[in-house]
């Protein structure tokens, strides 16, 4: 029965898996060393007037919904808002979901009459089934996938302009050493004349 009313809250309220979890925060509210169980959680609603809608859970008629300021008179708001955080849920999304569990929570804890001060054991045997297939699916499950190593990598951009930079370097060094060296000196045609003059004056 509590695995029906997780799923209809679940799907209801669109919690994804949050069901449970909301289940374990009320569950706290009302077993929690102060609360009193159900006995002291009827009493607190007797106190604020609310007696009737606590009655048509524990009896066998249509259960009256509580309201979103009916819940927060009945529990801090800052524990309800706290809640809200730890579910990841948005506050009124989380009242909204807890108004809608808590009567048939409630008529579950005491079908056959009982008003149980403590959680009961079938209760508890839920929850310890549930969490053992958690840790059975969570062992089982697919092994977390390995960080991409490229996500630790630093920015390489720089790299790449370096390289090019480089390139552009080597091959300037490489046109000058091809350049041709200075080429000797062409004597001129007159240079070439004192020299002819000079060979004739020179023969017999």
């Amino acid at each position: 029965m509590l695995k029906l009313l997780i799923r209809e809250v679940d799907e209801r309220f669109e919690l994804g898996d949050a069901g449970h979890a909301l289940l374990m925060e009320l569950l706290t509210l009302i077993f929690d060393g102060r609360a009193g169980g159900v006995p002291g959680l009827m009493q607190k609603f007797h106190q604020q007037g609310l007696g009737y809608l606590v009655e048509s859970w524990v009896a066998d008629v249509a259960p009256v919904p509580v309201q979103p300021r009916q819940l927060e008179r009945l529990f801090d708001s800052g524990r309800l808002s706290a809640m809200a955080n730890r579910l990841g849920l948005a506050r009124i999304t989380a009242v909204a979901a807890a108004c809608a569990s808590l009567p048939e929570l409630i008529r579950l804890l005491t079908r056959g009459g009982r008003r149980p001060s403590h959680l009961p054991s079938d209760v508890s045997a839920y929850l310890a089934g549930h969490y053992r297939i958690q840790a059975a699916r969570a062992s089982t499950g697919p092994q977390r996938q390995p960080i991409e190593s490229a996500r630790f990598l630093p920015d390489l951009h720089w790299v790449k302009w370096a390289m090019v930079a480089t390139c552009l370097i080597a091959l300037g060094l490489c046109m000058l050493q091809r350049q041709p060296a200075t080429p000797a000196k062409t004597p001129s045609a007159e240079d070439a004349g004192l020299g002819g003059n000079t060979a004739a004056h020179a023969s017999p």
